[in-house]
Protein backbone atom coordinates (compact mmCIF):
# COMPACT_ATOMS: atom_id res chain seq x y z
CA UNK A 1 0.00 0.00 0.00
CA UNK A 2 2.94 2.61 0.95
CA UNK A 3 4.26 2.05 -2.62
CA UNK A 4 1.16 2.85 -4.70
CA UNK A 5 -1.49 5.32 -4.96
CA UNK A 6 -4.53 4.01 -7.29
CA UNK A 7 -7.78 6.22 -7.36
CA UNK A 8 -10.87 5.10 -5.53
CA UNK A 9 -14.31 5.99 -6.90
CA UNK A 10 -17.99 5.10 -6.52
CA UNK A 11 -19.64 5.12 -9.51
CA UNK A 12 -23.67 4.03 -9.94
CA UNK A 13 -25.07 2.90 -12.80
CA UNK A 14 -28.65 2.91 -12.56
CA UNK A 15 -31.81 2.90 -15.38
CA UNK A 16 -34.64 1.01 -16.76
CA UNK A 17 -35.00 -3.02 -16.18
CA UNK A 18 -32.90 -4.71 -18.66
CA UNK A 19 -31.36 -1.70 -19.43
CA UNK A 20 -27.89 -2.50 -19.86
CA UNK A 21 -26.71 -1.60 -16.20
CA UNK A 22 -25.02 -4.58 -14.83
CA UNK A 23 -23.37 -4.99 -18.58
CA UNK A 24 -21.60 -1.48 -18.10
CA UNK A 25 -20.84 -2.17 -14.63
CA UNK A 26 -19.15 -5.37 -15.77
CA UNK A 27 -17.17 -4.05 -18.90
CA UNK A 28 -15.29 -1.31 -16.15
CA UNK A 29 -14.51 -4.23 -13.84
CA UNK A 30 -13.09 -6.57 -16.99
CA UNK A 31 -10.55 -3.08 -17.13
CA UNK A 32 -9.97 -3.10 -14.18
CA UNK A 33 -9.07 -6.91 -14.36
CA UNK A 34 -6.68 -6.10 -17.33
CA UNK A 35 -5.12 -3.72 -15.41
CA UNK A 36 -4.20 -6.32 -12.53
CA UNK A 37 -6.67 -5.32 -10.03
CA UNK A 38 -8.34 -8.30 -8.22
CA UNK A 39 -12.00 -7.49 -8.33
CA UNK A 40 -15.04 -9.23 -6.10
CA UNK A 41 -18.15 -9.55 -7.41
CA UNK A 42 -21.75 -10.52 -6.05
CA UNK A 43 -21.83 -12.88 -8.81
CA UNK A 44 -19.78 -14.51 -11.08
CA UNK A 45 -17.46 -13.00 -13.58
CA UNK A 46 -15.11 -14.45 -16.10
CA UNK A 47 -13.41 -14.41 -19.38
CA UNK A 48 -10.29 -15.46 -21.06
CA UNK A 49 -7.81 -12.97 -22.56
CA UNK A 50 -4.56 -13.76 -24.82
CA UNK A 51 -4.40 -17.31 -23.34
CA UNK A 52 -5.23 -16.07 -19.37
CA UNK A 53 -7.73 -17.07 -17.54
CA UNK A 54 -9.53 -14.23 -15.56
CA UNK A 55 -12.50 -14.46 -13.00
CA UNK A 56 -14.02 -12.36 -9.78
CA UNK A 57 -14.01 -13.67 -6.42
CA UNK A 58 -16.89 -13.78 -4.34
CA UNK A 59 -17.90 -10.71 -2.63
CA UNK A 60 -18.63 -11.63 1.29
CA UNK A 61 -19.97 -8.40 2.20
CA UNK A 62 -19.49 -9.06 5.68
CA UNK A 63 -15.77 -9.02 5.78
CA UNK A 64 -16.13 -5.59 3.84
CA UNK A 65 -18.08 -4.06 6.51
CA UNK A 66 -15.49 -5.19 8.64
CA UNK A 67 -12.76 -3.77 6.53
CA UNK A 68 -10.74 -6.60 5.34
CA UNK A 69 -7.65 -5.82 4.28
CA UNK A 70 -8.33 -8.15 1.00
CA UNK A 71 -9.92 -5.39 -0.59
CA UNK A 72 -7.38 -2.94 -0.30
CA UNK A 73 -6.37 -1.35 -4.20
CA UNK A 74 -9.15 -3.82 -5.51
CA UNK A 75 -12.64 -3.62 -7.31
CA UNK A 76 -15.97 -4.17 -6.60
CA UNK A 77 -18.95 -5.02 -8.49
CA UNK A 78 -22.22 -5.39 -6.55
CA UNK A 79 -25.45 -5.40 -9.03
CA UNK A 80 -28.86 -4.50 -7.17
CA UNK A 81 -27.34 -3.04 -4.33
CA UNK A 82 -30.39 -1.59 -3.07
CA UNK A 83 -31.64 -5.64 -2.64
CA UNK A 84 -29.11 -4.90 0.47
CA UNK A 85 -28.90 -0.94 0.85
CA UNK A 86 -32.37 -0.06 0.28
CA UNK A 87 -33.17 3.52 1.25
CA UNK A 88 -35.92 2.45 3.72
CA UNK A 89 -33.96 0.70 5.86
CA UNK A 90 -31.51 3.91 6.55
CA UNK A 91 -31.46 2.84 10.10
CA UNK A 92 -30.37 -0.64 9.55
CA UNK A 93 -26.81 -1.40 11.12
CA UNK A 94 -25.89 -3.32 8.00
CA UNK A 95 -26.81 0.54 5.86
CA UNK A 96 -25.03 2.75 8.66
CA UNK A 97 -22.04 0.52 8.85
CA UNK A 98 -22.01 0.59 4.35
CA UNK A 99 -21.79 4.11 4.57
CA UNK A 100 -19.25 4.84 6.95
CA UNK A 101 -17.34 2.35 5.55
CA UNK A 102 -17.88 4.58 2.16
CA UNK A 103 -16.04 7.15 3.69
CA UNK A 104 -12.84 4.93 3.37
CA UNK A 105 -12.35 3.46 0.51
CA UNK A 106 -9.73 6.22 -0.45
CA UNK A 107 -7.62 5.00 1.98
CA UNK A 108 -8.33 1.78 1.14
CA UNK A 109 -7.49 2.45 -3.01
CA UNK A 110 -10.92 0.76 -3.20
CA UNK A 111 -13.23 1.35 -6.40
CA UNK A 112 -17.22 0.17 -5.96
CA UNK A 113 -19.45 -0.07 -9.47
CA UNK A 114 -22.95 -0.32 -7.97
CA UNK A 115 -26.21 -0.93 -9.98
CA UNK A 116 -29.74 0.16 -8.92
CA UNK A 117 -33.19 0.21 -11.21
CA UNK A 118 -34.30 3.55 -9.74
CA UNK A 119 -31.94 5.91 -7.87
CA UNK A 120 -34.36 6.38 -4.78
CA UNK A 121 -34.20 2.91 -3.54
CA UNK A 122 -30.59 3.43 -2.94
CA UNK A 123 -29.74 4.48 0.63
CA UNK A 124 -29.18 8.21 0.84
CA UNK A 125 -25.44 7.19 2.49
CA UNK A 126 -24.47 5.74 -0.49
CA UNK A 127 -25.60 8.31 -2.93
CA UNK A 128 -24.26 10.92 -1.06
CA UNK A 129 -20.84 9.82 -1.74
CA UNK A 130 -21.20 8.80 -5.14
CA UNK A 131 -18.12 10.04 -7.86
CA UNK A 132 -20.10 9.18 -10.74
CA UNK A 133 -23.82 9.04 -11.72
CA UNK A 134 -24.46 6.99 -15.25
CA UNK A 135 -27.82 6.47 -16.82
CA UNK A 136 -27.94 3.46 -18.49
CA UNK A 137 -30.43 2.83 -21.74
CA UNK A 138 -30.75 0.37 -24.22
CA UNK A 139 -30.61 1.84 -26.99
CA UNK A 140 -33.04 -0.67 -28.53
CA UNK A 141 -35.77 0.68 -27.02
CA UNK A 142 -35.30 3.64 -29.08
CA UNK A 143 -34.22 2.01 -32.17
CA UNK A 144 -35.56 -1.57 -32.90
CA UNK A 145 -32.95 -1.95 -35.54
CA UNK A 146 -30.29 -2.52 -32.93
CA UNK A 147 -30.21 -5.92 -31.39
CA UNK A 148 -31.29 -6.50 -27.15
CA UNK A 149 -28.21 -5.48 -25.29
CA UNK A 150 -26.26 -5.19 -28.38
CA UNK A 151 -25.51 -1.02 -27.63
CA UNK A 152 -25.80 0.39 -24.27
CA UNK A 153 -26.24 4.54 -24.14
CA UNK A 154 -24.36 6.08 -21.03
CA UNK A 155 -25.46 9.84 -20.08
CA UNK A 156 -22.61 10.22 -16.97
CA UNK A 157 -22.77 13.42 -14.61
CA UNK A 158 -19.08 13.66 -12.81
CA UNK A 159 -20.75 13.78 -9.35
CA UNK A 160 -17.68 14.90 -7.34
CA UNK A 161 -15.36 16.54 -10.03
CA UNK A 162 -12.88 13.74 -10.26
CA UNK A 163 -13.44 12.86 -13.81
CA UNK A 164 -13.37 15.86 -15.35
CA UNK A 165 -12.42 18.18 -12.40
CA UNK A 166 -16.01 20.27 -12.48
CA UNK A 167 -18.49 18.76 -10.20
CA UNK A 168 -22.03 18.25 -12.18
CA UNK A 169 -23.40 21.19 -9.52
CA UNK A 170 -20.76 23.32 -11.29
CA UNK A 171 -21.07 22.51 -14.18
CA UNK A 172 -24.39 20.77 -14.93
CA UNK A 173 -22.34 18.98 -18.08
CA UNK A 174 -23.61 15.31 -18.77
CA UNK A 175 -21.28 13.11 -20.56
CA UNK A 176 -22.76 10.88 -23.55
CA UNK A 177 -21.18 7.74 -24.83
CA UNK A 178 -22.13 4.31 -26.33
CA UNK A 179 -21.12 1.05 -25.17
CA UNK A 180 -21.25 -1.87 -27.82
CA UNK A 181 -21.77 -4.55 -25.36
CA UNK A 182 -21.93 -8.19 -27.69
CA UNK A 183 -18.31 -8.52 -26.98
CA UNK A 184 -19.23 -8.86 -23.03
CA UNK A 185 -21.99 -11.15 -23.24
CA UNK A 186 -20.37 -14.37 -22.64
CA UNK A 187 -18.56 -12.90 -19.49
CA UNK A 188 -21.46 -13.10 -16.98
CA UNK A 189 -24.59 -14.43 -16.25
CA UNK A 190 -27.33 -11.54 -17.14
CA UNK A 191 -30.29 -13.38 -15.26
CA UNK A 192 -28.03 -14.42 -12.28
CA UNK A 193 -31.07 -14.28 -10.01
CA UNK A 194 -30.68 -13.05 -5.79
CA UNK A 195 -32.43 -14.61 -2.58
CA UNK A 196 -34.43 -11.62 -1.72
CA UNK A 197 -34.99 -12.71 2.07
CA UNK A 198 -31.25 -13.56 2.20
CA UNK A 199 -30.84 -9.93 1.51
CA UNK A 200 -32.80 -8.52 4.11
CA UNK A 201 -32.24 -10.88 6.69
CA UNK A 202 -31.10 -8.64 9.92
CA UNK A 203 -27.13 -8.01 10.28
CA UNK A 204 -26.40 -7.86 14.25
CA UNK A 205 -23.61 -6.21 15.72
CA UNK A 206 -22.55 -9.59 16.69
CA UNK A 207 -22.55 -11.21 13.94
CA UNK A 208 -20.43 -9.30 12.26
CA UNK A 209 -17.93 -8.35 14.78
CA UNK A 210 -17.47 -12.78 16.31
CA UNK A 211 -17.49 -14.11 12.86
CA UNK A 212 -14.55 -13.67 11.81
CA UNK A 213 -11.39 -15.76 13.57
CA UNK A 214 -9.00 -12.83 13.83
CA UNK A 215 -11.57 -10.62 15.53
CA UNK A 216 -12.19 -14.12 17.94
CA UNK A 217 -8.39 -14.44 18.66
CA UNK A 218 -8.06 -10.59 19.42
CA UNK A 219 -10.63 -11.07 22.09
CA UNK A 220 -9.07 -13.94 23.34
CA UNK A 221 -5.89 -12.31 23.83
CA UNK A 222 -7.14 -9.19 25.97
CA UNK A 223 -8.61 -12.13 28.26
CA UNK A 224 -12.53 -11.69 27.13
CA UNK A 225 -14.25 -14.54 26.39
CA UNK A 226 -12.74 -17.12 23.93
CA UNK A 227 -15.60 -19.75 23.70
CA UNK A 228 -18.90 -17.25 24.36
CA UNK A 229 -19.80 -15.89 20.89
CA UNK A 230 -23.30 -17.49 21.04
CA UNK A 231 -23.73 -15.95 24.80
CA UNK A 232 -23.40 -12.68 23.32
CA UNK A 233 -25.83 -13.08 20.55
CA UNK A 234 -28.26 -14.68 23.04
CA UNK A 235 -28.11 -11.51 25.06
CA UNK A 236 -27.91 -9.18 21.96
CA UNK A 237 -31.56 -10.86 20.39
CA UNK A 238 -32.88 -10.81 24.02
CA UNK A 239 -32.62 -7.19 24.18
CA UNK A 240 -33.73 -6.72 20.36
CA UNK A 241 -36.88 -8.77 21.40
CA UNK A 242 -37.09 -6.52 24.55
CA UNK A 243 -36.93 -3.42 22.85
CA UNK A 244 -39.56 -4.74 20.29
CA UNK A 245 -42.21 -5.16 22.88
CA UNK A 246 -41.11 -0.73 23.83
CA UNK A 247 -39.65 -1.93 26.89
CA UNK A 248 -37.42 0.91 28.01
CA UNK A 249 -36.23 -0.12 31.09
CA UNK A 250 -35.58 -3.45 32.87
CA UNK A 251 -34.58 -5.20 36.08
CA UNK A 252 -30.99 -6.42 35.57
CA UNK A 253 -31.83 -9.54 37.23
CA UNK A 254 -34.84 -10.60 35.07
CA UNK A 255 -32.84 -9.98 32.29
CA UNK A 256 -30.50 -12.59 33.37
CA UNK A 257 -32.57 -15.17 34.26
CA UNK A 258 -34.22 -14.88 31.01
CA UNK A 259 -31.15 -15.05 29.04
CA UNK A 260 -30.71 -18.24 30.88
CA UNK A 261 -33.88 -19.64 30.57
CA UNK A 262 -32.67 -18.93 26.02
CA UNK A 263 -28.92 -20.74 26.34
CA UNK A 264 -26.98 -18.54 28.34
CA UNK A 265 -24.13 -20.33 30.05
CA UNK A 266 -22.16 -17.04 31.24
CA UNK A 267 -21.73 -15.56 35.03
CA UNK A 268 -23.65 -12.64 36.26
CA UNK A 269 -19.76 -11.00 36.04
CA UNK A 270 -19.73 -12.44 32.20
CA UNK A 271 -23.43 -10.97 31.60
CA UNK A 272 -22.53 -7.63 33.07
CA UNK A 273 -19.05 -7.35 30.62
CA UNK A 274 -21.64 -8.49 27.46
CA UNK A 275 -24.31 -5.33 28.52
CA UNK A 276 -21.53 -3.33 28.43
CA UNK A 277 -20.23 -4.30 25.52
CA UNK A 278 -23.59 -3.75 23.68
CA UNK A 279 -23.30 -0.21 25.69
CA UNK A 280 -26.81 -0.91 27.52
CA UNK A 281 -26.48 1.71 30.42
CA UNK A 282 -27.12 0.14 34.09
CA UNK A 283 -28.14 2.22 37.20
CA UNK A 284 -28.86 1.48 40.57
CA UNK A 285 -32.35 2.56 41.86
CA UNK A 286 -34.53 1.88 44.59
CA UNK A 287 -32.06 -1.10 45.91
CA UNK A 288 -32.35 -2.50 41.74
CA UNK A 289 -30.14 -2.62 39.09
CA UNK A 290 -32.10 -1.89 35.83
CA UNK A 291 -30.81 -1.54 32.06
CA UNK A 292 -32.03 1.58 30.23
CA UNK A 293 -33.36 -0.25 27.14
CA UNK A 294 -33.45 3.01 25.39
CA UNK A 295 -29.39 3.88 25.22
CA UNK A 296 -28.51 0.36 24.15
CA UNK A 297 -27.75 0.72 20.14
CA UNK A 298 -24.87 -2.32 19.93
CA UNK A 299 -21.17 -2.01 19.32
CA UNK A 300 -20.65 1.21 17.47
CA UNK A 301 -22.37 4.02 19.16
Amino acid sequence: MANTYEDSFLIVFHGPRRGGKTLSAVVQAIIDMLNGRKVWSNFPISFDFYGKHYESLPLDYHALLRQDPQFENGVIVWDETALWAFARNSQAFFNKMLGLILTLIGKMELNLYVTVQFLKLLDSNVRIQMDALVMCTDLSFKYPHLGRGTTIGHLMQDISGRFTGETYDYSERIYQRTLHGQPFWFCYNTKQLFIVEETQRKLTKGELYFEGSDVNNEWSEQGAFTENKADILCVEHLLDEKRSENKEKIKQRVLYLAAQSRGFTGTTAEFEYILELLNVKTYHSGGLWLCDLREGEGLLV
